[in-house]
């Protein structure tokens, strides 16, 4: 993996805390993992705060002017050009209920672009990192490419955050693909960068749930938009997700827009 020198030490930084989250997830991974609820109705475990509060505080070390935006907590410095987007633990429904298919999501946004992305697999020890113009790689050694896939007959496509209505799994299934949920979005839609699905579809507004996945499929040569289609930035509330191995990125768009209907 070529890393360039202006991006070697953010790069170092992200493996470092990626490699202790994905550790620290492990770690604390049993049938018994106690859970609390958000206002929002959604699960918090101890590990998604002790985690986040590990990349807030090495961010601080490292990059005092940096801000971080994470899913449990955030810290906000400056003019907040550069922007660390994290989500601790990646499917904590999954987590929180003995299901070993959670990640660890970290990815550095300059201006609203992410140039750096990191995923932990921790219980199969993956990672999976890019750098922005200088591809997506599995391990920093294998390169990642998406598939080259025309249809979607026979075809995965994932689903994640919770649609208003189920039309979309209806619409895949019309398609004669197969549509599957992990209850974690980057778990998901990192299968569209190994070339192993042809899309991935979110229904969620929060960046850091798509921000590193988003550059690790682009630069493994996938497609990446809002559910309209739009090129977005991750900073900010986003209007969901859609990740294809771009090849079939209209379809599903298509697919998302008669959905509503």
């Amino acid at each position: 993996m070529n890393i360039p020198s202006e991006y070697q030490q953010f790069y170092d930084v992200a493996m470092q805390i990626a490699r202790v989250a994905g550790k620290c997830i492990s770690a604390n991974f049993s049938m018994d993992v106690i859970t609390n609820w958000k206002a929002d109705g959604t699960p918090l475990t101890k590990t998604d705060t002790d985690v986040n509060s590990m990349v807030i505080e090495t961010i601080k070390k490292h990059f005092p002017t940096h801000s971080v935006m994470g899913e449990e907590e955030s810290h906000e410095h400056g003019t907040q050009e550069y922007v660390w987007s994290c989500d601790p633990i990646d499917g904590t429904i999954p987590f929180s209920h003995g299901l070993p298919n959670s990640t660890f999501s970290l990815a550095l946004v300059y201006k609203g672009d992410p140039i750096i992305a990191v995923v932990c697999e921790p219980f199969q020890k993956m990672f999976l990192s890019a750098i922005k113009g200088n591809g997506a790689y599995l391990n920093e050694t294998k390169k990642l490419t998406v598939n080259t896939y025309d249809s979607l007959e026979s075809k995965v496509i994932h689903v994640d955050g919770l649609p208003k209505n189920g039309n979309i799994f209806t619409k895949i299934i019309e398609k004669k693909a197969f549509a599957c949920s992990y209850l974690s979005c980057v778990y998901g839609a990192k299968q569209v960068a190994t070339g192993h699905f042809v899309g991935s579809i979110f229904y969620g507004k929060n960046p850091w749930d798509v921000a590193a996945v988003k550059l690790i499929i682009e630069e493994a040569g996938g497609k990446c938009t809002s559910l309209t289609g739009i090129d977005q930035t991750y900073d900010k509330t986003i209007d969901g997700f859609v990740a294809s191995n771009g090849i079939l990125h209209t379809a599903l768009l298509t697919m998302v827009a008669q959905a509503k209907k």
